[in-house]
């Protein structure tokens, strides 16, 4: 995603953390607009009772967010990996079947949650609640492309604060389009909306669109820290104008 942006081969990028890394690495990344936490918890198997029971925890992919966080988390439980558990990497497709197989004690999830807790998974933390200044979802792109479609982008965050602040207002319609429309089962759609915008299920992730300075500077020194970067000021990694003029023309505050 980050070497398609670079190359001009898409405007925007959904991610935060995710566009912090390359830019602390010199890639001339902006974010422009912040509309999510983590959007994932940690979910166990049937028999672990405590992080501390895990002893082998599976993630997707290196150095991305869920990998930040979930080292992070079990560094601050007085965990040490490849001390007190090892860490191994799976593709999402074969997490259930790996769940079932009891190939690891522990996952970061998102959607999928809803099937492991129908398997007897155990939610272990929501990182949104644990990591409450972290932000994962959001759009970045490059300096000279957000200044080349500057009106485009623009209008595209109008239309995701509309729609966002629309859902969160209106779970029933929400839901309903998600089975009407997108084919969804009603029990999994509603499970994801409140997994996203309510507390059943800790702390939603899914925010008020907008651009939290301090949030995204937390991000970035979590971000430095873990991929041993140099942080740079807050300043160098955002670019604020967009939202400022999209808010006046939404007549927001």
């Amino acid at each position: 995603m980050a070497q398609a942006t670079l190359a001009g081969e898409i405007d925007l990028m959904y991610a935060v953390g995710d566009s912090i890394k390359p830019a602390l690495a010199g890639a001339p990344f902006k974010i422009v607009l912040v509309i999510a936490k983590a959007p994932f918890c940690m979910i166990a198997r049937p028999e672990i009772n405590s992080v501390e029971d895990i002893k082998v925890h599976a993630d997707f992919g290196r150095a991305g967010d869920g990998q930040t966080l979930g080292t992070e988390f079990f560094s601050r439980n007085g965990m040490e990996q490849n001390e007190d558990y090892t860490q191994i990497f799976i593709n999402r497709d074969a997490v259930v079947p790996a769940f079932e197989n009891q190939d690891f004690d522990s996952t970061l999830a998102g959607g999928i949650s809803f099937t492991l807790r129908q398997m007897g998974g155990k939610q272990i933390v929501k990182f949104a609640e644990e990591f409450p200044q972290f932000y994962t979802g959001g759009f970045s792109g490059t300096e000279s492309n957000i200044e080349q479609k500057r009106e485009a982008i623009k209008n595209y965050m109008k239309a995701i604060y509309r729609s966002q602040t629309f859902l969160i207002e209106h779970k029933e319609e929400a839901i309903n389009f998600a089975t009407d429309i997108l084919g969804l089962e009603l029990d999994y759609a509603t499970y994801v909306y409140d997994f996203g915008y309510t507390n059943k299920y800790g702390a939603p992730f899914k925010v008020i669109p907008g651009m939290p300075i301090a949030g995204i500077e937390y991000t970035m020194k979590l971000c430095a820290e873990s991929n041993d970067l140099d942080e740079m000021p807050v300043e160098d990694l955002i670019d604020t104008s967009l939202w400022d003029e999209a808010k006046q023309e939404l007549g927001i505050k």
